[in-house]
């Protein structure tokens, strides 16, 4: 909490409106708070990695470059559940 605001991450599904209705109530009640939330456009999502790290077959593929685990943790987890 930051000059008397609360700092609120909306994590969750992207395909309803629950964020926007909950922006509304929080506007409408003169709530303290700043809401944060994650791309929730849908492609712009699934392209994040593809703007980042370059086009695909330098790296990986598609979706499962934004959404998956990067390279460097992937190894750690494997670590991790195999002892």
């Amino acid at each position: 909490m930051e000059n008397g605001t609360w700092n609120v991450y909306l994590s969750g599904e992207i395909h309803s409106d629950w964020r926007k209705r909950i922006a509304e109530g929080v506007r409408e009640a003169g709530l303290p708070v700043e809401l944060l939330a994650p791309v929730s456009d849908h492609s712009a999502s699934d392209d994040v990695g593809v703007e980042i790290l370059g086009p695909e077959g330098e790296f990986d593929s598609g979706t499962s470059t934004g959404s998956g685990t990067p390279p460097s943790r992937r190894g750690t987890r494997r670590r991790s559940a195999s002892r």
